[in-house]
């Protein structure tokens, strides 16, 4: 794996910076609704015997799992969910090897274009295990787009992005209000992780102008940290809406890396054994990342794809 090269440049952008807020401001939304919640719970001569206790460290109070998080551990059954999906998503961004760059945008208008050429790619899949409390859970993407850019002062180039990224993450459910599958119902967790990607890059002079053979290109392999948040609200019987946010890299890999997702879960009914549930949502990544590749050439790569998803879920 490259090591980053960071050099103290303005990588976020505003765009960024405004996802870092959301994801932070989610944070405390969702420790505002634990602490509700406790206080619901235990009233005013505090935690009840048995609840769970609240710890202080360093001035912050984080709640403490008591018997009955074991209880739930140990006693509640497995839970499994499995969600192939299509994620229709534009691709922006830049890339830069040595001193070669362009910028690309691959927009709803290429979409179809890409698509009927053979140029556009893309896999998805969401799988994750639940017991108790407790969630581990992997969501894989991967895309691939071709774009015709313009190099600024120099010819056309043609640029081929391909971008493969696969998280893990473990949650931990800290919120849960009302009764579940009734309207009103919340659940909220915090999750931790981490998120492998892969990216390929290569720009080649368009052979109008020169002999492709004065292509270059990259593949950098990296591990960004993450941390993030979900939420979901039981909107009827038979319609909830999930949310989930996460923010990474922080230098260790990416510069910066943000993800938000939004997505309608509208059941179905049942296929055997398992709930089968429609999916209607939007999600957005972004990542920046910097590094010096083994041929000693500077490389950056700069990416946010965004888009509708759609997909069926399969829990049992």
């Amino acid at each position: 794996m490259a090591r980053s090269a960071h050099r103290g440049r303005d990588v976020g952008g505003p765009t960024a910076r405004v996802a870092a807020a959301m994801l932070l401001a989610s944070f405390s939304l969702s420790l505002a609704g634990v602490a509700r919640a406790q206080s619901e719970r235990h009233g005013p001569r505090g935690p009840e015997p048995g609840a769970a206790g609240v710890a202080a460290v360093g001035g912050t109070s984080f709640p403490v799992p008591d018997r009955g998080f074991v209880d739930r551990l140990r006693d509640d059954p497995w839970e499994f969910t499995v969600a192939p999906y299509l994620w229709v998503s534009t691709v922006q961004g830049k890339t830069a090897i040595g001193a070669r760059s362009a910028s690309f945008d691959v927009d709803y208008s290429k979409l179809f274009d890409l698509l009927g050429n053979g140029d556009l790619f893309a896999a998805m899949g969401f799988f994750a295990a639940r017991k108790g409390p407790i969630t581990a859970f992997v969501d894989f993407s991967g895309t691939m787009a071709k774009d015709d850019p313009e190099v600024r002062n120099v010819v056309p180039v043609k640029v081929d992005v391909n971008t493969i990224f696969l998280e893990f993450a473990l949650a931990w459910n800290l919120l849960d209000l009302g009764t579940p599958g009734q309207p009103g119902h919340v659940e909220g967790n915090l999750h931790a992780g981490f998120r492998w990607n892969r990216a390929f890059s290569r720009l080649a002079l368009d052979p109008s102008a020169i002999d492709l053979r004065r292509s270059t290109s990259t593949t950098q392999d990296w591990v960004d940290p993450l941390v993030g948040a979900a939420f979901t609200l039981d909107a009827s019987e038979r319609v909830s809406l999930y949310f989930r946010g996460d923010i990474g890299g922080f230098g260790a890999g990416s510069q910066l890396a943000w993800e938000a997702m939004g997505v309608f879960d509208v059941y179905l009914g049942m296929m055997g054994a398992a709930q089968t549930d429609l999916l209607l949502g939007y999600k957005a990544y972004s990542f920046d990342y910097e590094t010096v590749d083994g041929k000693g050439r500077d490389v950056r790569l700069l990416e946010t794809m965004a888009g509708p998803v759609v997909g069926l879920a399969w829990k049992f």
